[in-house]
């Protein structure tokens, strides 16, 4: 969605005399109503279908036009045929125009986005990134050992699932969906509960070339479940 200098309420809203130019503020503050208007029939009311995921990226053409872009994800049930756009965010060295400088004045968000997505980290045994301060080499190694990472939690929380189904013998809840609901709430700690407004969670991509690093990440992706590095 592109902004229109000409839109009727930016006419209405301008002195006797005034160019919209003149008022970068009228120009952002309905930019953004008409945003948020867009967000409501797309993710709200649905009009193109249901909506699994959204971002959007606010830019600023080099005429100083306000502009939205927005990526939609329709869930399974929506429309049957959608055209793709992607959304590209991008460094501008361009100078600050008028809408831009106002809209950060006004601390209107750059962007936004349905679900907040983290990287999973993807290592082989004991061989996971330790941040250590000079001469503290050795004490940080070891306590690399002992903390978890995504990799290892997610591997116990497999296994306690796997515990909970010798000792009852009925599939828990949380294996079934482990891979994509499972909540983790400080980037190690997976507890055993469904995703509710959590995070989506992405492994990282690794070459092919790197054999025993991608299949770690493949296996992560196609296996339902994992307990140990073994499998």
């Amino acid at each position: 969605m592109t902004c229109n200098p000409r839109w009727k309420e930016i006419q209405e809203a301008l002195l006797p005399g005034q160019e919209p130019v003149d008022r970068p503020d009228i120009v952002s503050r309905v930019f953004k109503l008409k945003l948020e208007e867009l967000k409501k029939d797309l993710f709200v009311k649905n009009i193109f279908g249901e909506v699994a995921a959204w971002i959007y990226v606010i830019e600023f053409q080099k005429r100083g036009t306000s502009r939205a872009a927005i990526h939609i994800y329709t869930d399974k049930n929506g429309v049957e045929h959608m055209t793709e756009n992607e959304v590209n965010s991008y460094l501008d060295t361009r100078y600050v125009c008028a809408p831009e400088s106002i809209w950060h004045i006004f601390d209107f968000r750059m962007s936004d986005r349905s679900t907040p997505v983290m990287q999973l980290k993807v290592h082989l045994k004991n061989a996971q990134g330790v941040v250590y301060k000079e001469g503290e080499e050795k004490d940080a190694a070891q306590r690399g050992q002992l903390r978890d990472t995504t990799l290892t939690a997610w591997f116990a929380a497999n296994q306690r699932c796997y515990d909970e189904l010798e000792s009852t013998g009925m599939i828990p809840e949380d294996v079934v969906d482990l891979p994509r609901y499972l909540l983790c709430r400080d980037a190690r700690a997976f507890p055993n509960s469904p995703k509710e407004n959590g995070s989506e969670k992405k492994c990282y991509k690794i070459d092919w070339k790197n054999a025993f690093r991608f299949s770690k990440r493949s296996g992560k992706i196609c296996i339902e479940s994992h307990a140990s590095k073994r499998h």
